[in-house]
């Protein structure tokens, strides 16, 4: 781990093997829409064809592609994620199980900062040291590994017995030698959470939000005091609002906007993002609430109403037919009464969505007007 941070691994895998070669996919499928729409004004039907056929096409190589590279930085993720938990377990196992993935973290490594033999790694840059988090400094993950160390020291003792003449100095000096030792390798944690943010970048190029969401979510925790995190998690919230008609998201994707750019470092792509996100909300205020429109949502409820009667003007037939007609409206009142409750219930839920959605984009327009008054007096 120590070299591949140093040597910018992670970076230079994704750029190098994923980030190029999905811009590449991805910019071929909007040209052949383009080319597909320009063919449709002008009626030419093959062409059309051809282009549509050619978007597919992309569109399923795309998606392989991004199949298998999450495929891979899920295999990786997971074999960090499991060095990581056994050096904070002090796990001493190196065996393998019938598909080949370590059940322990093998020998234990000296990689970690102030060790000998070890080059050091800077796992922040920021100046009060939140950048990444640390486990080594970390209270649950020290508790937790002194533990373990205690317990396995305890476990040694009742097996190998204490008569092997040592002495209390030499007994404080392996201590002291063994906490250097189950030290969290330091580069574990920075190349952990390069990988998580790769693979968040992937599950959103596929429009799998809830599991990009996740990734980012993991991240941030690996990395408080960075930007990046956060901006991605604000990304994410405005494409599931746009493309999939989901619950008002624009004031969850300002929040995290705000959370990037405050952050020890700040992401600082997030300042221009979230004037897009301003532009596009003041845009949707305008057409949807100062013009005066409900926002698409239309709160008519059905009324209910028997149906019965049929029978006004033929008295003649009415005390043959009431018996038997009787019992079929009975049941027809209760399904259309059943079908009208169902449609009022909907209609009660879009209208508090639709009032939710006008709240929430005021709410994110006024902070627009009061960041644009304090650019002003600046």
């Amino acid at each position: 781990p120590d070299f591949a941070l140093r040597r910018d691994v992670p970076s230079r895998l994704w750029k190098a093997c994923f980030y190029n070669r999905i811009n590449e996919l991805r910019s071929r499928a909007t040209k052949e829409r383009g080319r597909m729409k320009k063919s449709i004004k002008r009626s030419d039907k093959d062409a059309a064809g051809r282009h549509r056929q050619a978007v597919e096409d992309v569109e399923r190589s795309l998606k392989k592609f991004l199949g298998e590279a999450m495929a891979l930085y899920n295999y990786l993720i997971s074999q960090y994620e499991q060095k990581l938990l056994n050096a904070v377990d002090g796990d001493d196992d190196d065996e393998e199980d019938d598909d080949g993935n370590h059940k322990g973290k093998g020998k234990k490594s000296s990689m970690s900062s102030g060790t000998s033999g070890s080059t050091p790694v800077i796992l922040s840059n920021s100046k009060s040291g939140r950048g990444l988090f640390d486990p080594n400094k970390d209270d649950v993950f020290a508790i937790a590994r002194k533990e373990q160390q205690s317990k396995n020291k305890t476990k040694n003792k009742k097996n190998e017995g204490q008569s092997d003449g040592s002495s209390d100095e030499d007994d404080n000096y392996n201590d002291n030698d063994n906490d250097d030792e189950n030290k969290v390798p330091a580069a574990l944690v920075p190349i952990l959470y390069k990988l998580l943010l790769f693979l968040g970048d992937l599950q959103r190029y596929a429009m799998e939000h809830e599991e990009a969401t996740e990734c980012y979510t993991k991240a941030s925790r690996l990395a408080p005091g960075r930007g990046n995190p956060y901006n991605q998690l604000a990304v994410v919230a405005q494409v599931s609002e746009q493309n999939l008609q989901a619950h008002p998201l624009t004031a969850v994707a300002l929040y995290w906007y705000c959370r990037s750019l405050l952050a020890d470092e700040a992401f600082e792509t997030s300042e221009s993002n979230m004037e897009r996100l301003f532009v596009m909300n003041q845009k949707w205020v305008a057409e949807n609430i100062a013009a005066g429109t409900d926002g698409g949502i239309v709160d008519t409820i059905s009324g209910g109403g028997a149906g019965a009667g049929g029978g006004a003007g033929n008295d003649d037939a009415s005390e043959m037919t009431e018996a038997a007609s009787t019992s079929h409206m009975s049941r027809g009142s209760r399904w259309s009464n059943n079908r009208n409750r169902k449609a009022q219930l909907e209609a009660n839920r879009a209208a508090k969505s639709a009032m939710s959605r006008k709240f929430l984009a005021q709410f994110v327009d006024v902070h627009y007007d009061v960041r644009n008054l304090t650019k002003a007096i600046e």
